[in-house]
């Protein structure tokens, strides 16, 4: 029997109605008259505060007397496996395993191909020792640390699972978290979100049906270089050995700087595109809690809040809150020694006594050098400036004395290994300050107490990729060089797990 869509069901936190009961009053028809109901999309109406509701599209089943003319029929969103177009002769090589390589050789897997995996840092149960390990000690692996490694950035984060647009690639997507380990409800939230403790155990258990169903996964393998060889393949060069294909998929982080530099030495052509810099800002979740639904307590029923804070200047440039970490902590998310940048992260039960967000400041490529790394170089100098204290320390600063350009005396934040104070306005180029300054001027006006209550920690680099990998838009192949097929956040994609993934699942799905 077919199910049929009834949007916009709103139902307070405190109503006692079912969802079935509130579908059948949208219909105008009995509760009886309505055999099931399931969850399409669950979303949480705060703009009223004290009077938060849930908003839901659910797909119900009706009774077959009544009438459906005008309803529309629910129907799960599929993937065609068979469409693909590209083919290839040797197994194909996918260099990194991040979202976009690991939802790429998933996919591979299910049309019948054994890749073969490179991936510089270790296994994500493994690399979480030398994580906690940076967070006590300070002590910094330049291999396996937050940015590298099975899983990619997005396995120490928030876990969002957060897709502007659903589509059948999407819901493939839900479906695989949950099939691996992630809540049901994972698949019906607006916002979903896993948390690093449950991720990183999804993780692990879909490399492990890779490998059960033929890939090879090398781990602590760094690329280095890569050649054409006769036949159209390309032979890719490492620490480990090599290996020839003519289909290589280059699915790295953002940052991979140094295959970055190796591809524009062998004339791949890469072009710099938009990102954004700036900084986290921290606050007490209860303080954020009330902000956002009027009161803190109920935070027990709904979750800690996000929010989303945008401002703009009179040139057009964006300064804008990203990647909100609900009662979860800042962490360290260098690429290199003698670099310092952060990122948030949030466990599932996101119960951490603090709420942070990136605030970040839009560099376009004209604010730039002409040349495709000017990104790249952009970013770490910013880091390399904010690396002045002791080992994986990071620049901190109550938020009132950013304003001011004043030093804070004393300042706390949830990062590890510690903080060290300083004027971070010193720290950054004065067109990002002087942007930072007017969009926290504004989020102040929208959430009253927010520059009291924050404190600053620098810097926050790691929004998206600054520079692309340009590719051929059908085929996904490099526009310079035969066999090199770039996907992902690093490759200048994507932004985040799951358009990353997408990006990964697209390019698979055009292989035969």
């Amino acid at each position: 029997m077919k199910y049929f869509v009834v949007s916009n069901i709103s139902k307070p936190l405190d109503s006692p109605d079912t969802l079935q009961g509130l579908a059948a009053g949208k219909l105008g028809v009995s509760p009886v008259e309505i055999l099931d109901a399931i969850i399409v999309r669950q979303s949480l109406d705060a703009r009223k505060k004290g009077r938060l509701k849930y908003v839901y599209t659910c797909a119900v089943k009706l009774d077959a007397s009544h009438p459906i003319s005008g309803l529309e029929e629910y129907v799960v969103p599929e993937i065609d496996l068979s469409a693909g177009t590209l083919s290839f002769k040797q197994r194909p090589v996918i260099i990194g395993l991040g979202p976009a390589g690991l939802f790429a050789a998933h996919t591979m897997v299910k049309k019948g191909y054994k890749p073969i995996i490179l991936e510089q840092g270790k296994p994500v149960a493994e690399r979480a020792q030398d994580v906690r390990l940076l967070c006590d000690t300070g002590i910094f692996n330049a291999r396996s640390n937050v940015l590298f490694g099975e899983g990619g950035a997005g396995a120490f984060s928030d876990g969002k699972l957060t897709a502007r647009n659903r589509s059948a690639v999407t819901d493939v997507i839900y479906r695989t978290f949950i099939e691996y380990g992630a809540i049901p409800e994972t698949g019906y939230m607006a916002k979903p979100h896993i948390g690093t403790d449950k991720l990183t155990r999804i993780i692990s258990a879909m490399t492990q049906s890779l490998t059960e169903n033929g890939a090879e996964i090398f781990y602590n393998t760094q690329v280095s270089s890569f050649k054409p060889e006769n036949g159209g393949t390309l032979r890719v060069m490492s620490d480990k050995g090599d290996w020839i294909s003519d289909c290589v998929v280059c699915a790295p982080g953002y940052g991979a700087r140094a295959l970055f530099r190796e591809m524009l030495k062998l004339n791949v052509t890469l072009e710099k595109k938009t990102f954004a810099i700036g900084f986290r800002v921290e606050h007490p979740r209860d303080f954020i809690d009330s902000s956002q639904y009027g009161e803190s307590g109920i935070s027990a029923v709904v979750g800690a809040a996000d929010y989303h804070l945008t401002e703009s200047m009179g040139n057009g440039r964006g300064i804008y809150t990203f990647c909100v970490c609900p009662g979860g902590e800042i962490i360290n998310a260098s690429a290199e020694e003698g670099m310092m940048a952060v990122n948030g992260m949030s466990l599932s039960m996101r119960n951490s006594p603090n709420t942070n967000s990136a605030v970040v400041v839009t560099v376009y490529p004209s604010d730039l050098p002409d040349h495709a790394l000017a990104g790249v170089e952009f970013s770490e100098q910013i880091e390399r400036a904010c690396a002045q204290g002791p080992a994986m320390h990071a620049p901190v600063q109550r938020l009132k004395d950013f304003m001011r350009g004043v030093k804070s005396a004393t300042a706390h934040s949830s990062y590890k290994p510690g903080c060290y104070c300083e004027d971070i306005s010193g720290l950054m180029p004065n067109f990002i300050v002087k942007a930072l300054h007017h969009g926290i001027h504004g989020f102040d006006r929208k959430i009253r107490g927010y520059i009291e209550q924050g404190v600053a920690v620098a810097p926050e680099t790691g929004t998206s990729s600054p520079v692309r990998i340009t590719r051929n838009p059908d085929t996904f192949e490099s526009v310079s060089c035969k066999g090199w097929f770039p996907i992902g956040e690093g490759a200048g994609y994507s932004g985040g797990i799951v358009s990353s993934a997408a990006d990964g699942i697209n390019f698979a799905l055009k292989m035969v």
